[in-house]
């Protein structure tokens, strides 16, 4: 399969079906769409995030080695809301090496008090940060502090649903 090409084409489902099925439990062919995302351009990434989620949380072994990648990809300022949901999705789902906590963490704080991103990107990253506080229940006071302010501040729905579950994992 011409990764490349395909995720040029379109990001639509059944694009997004095509990749998954042909990823199937091949590690080999995860590892190919992971190789294409990172040499590829913004719409290549933006396009191939999709399938990389379902195909990572299908398989989460697949990801392992990638996390790395992952969390730069939330570092950077400068991609699609697309990369950034498929990615915390990703992260809600797979269990986080103890190495990769602490710039998750701040990661997502940063995401879960940015007002100006879509509230699946805000909710996901609040998931996150409650699964991280399950494991590192030090981390409950900080949670606490952000969910408690960000409660004083309108928010959507889904994120006001998210935030209040923060305080109630206590």
């Amino acid at each position: 399969m011409d990764l490349s090409a395909r995720l040029r084409r379109n990001g639509g489902r059944a694009n997004v079906d095509a990749i998954v099925n042909w990823i199937g439990d091949n590690k080999v062919h995860f590892d190919a769409l992971l190789s294409t995302l990172k040499k590829g351009d913004a719409t290549t990434l933006q396009h191939g995030v999709w399938p990389m989620a379902y195909a990572a949380i299908a398989h989460p072994v697949f990801i392992k080695k990638h996390l790395t990648q992952l969390l730069k990809w939330l570092d950077e300022s400068h991609h699609h809301d697309a990369v950034y949901r498929n990615v915390l999705k990703i992260f809600t789902e797979v269990d986080i090496p103890e190495k990769h906590a602490a710039a998750l963490f701040d990661a997502c704080i940063v995401f879960a008090k940015a007002e100006h991103r879509p509230v699946a990107i805000r909710a996901y990253a609040l998931m996150i940060l409650m699964n991280l506080v399950k494991r590192w229940p030090e981390l409950q006071h900080e949670l606490t502090l952000i969910a408690t302010e960000l409660l004083k501040l309108p928010q959507p729905p889904g994120v006001t649903a998210t935030l209040k579950k923060c305080l109630k994992s206590k």
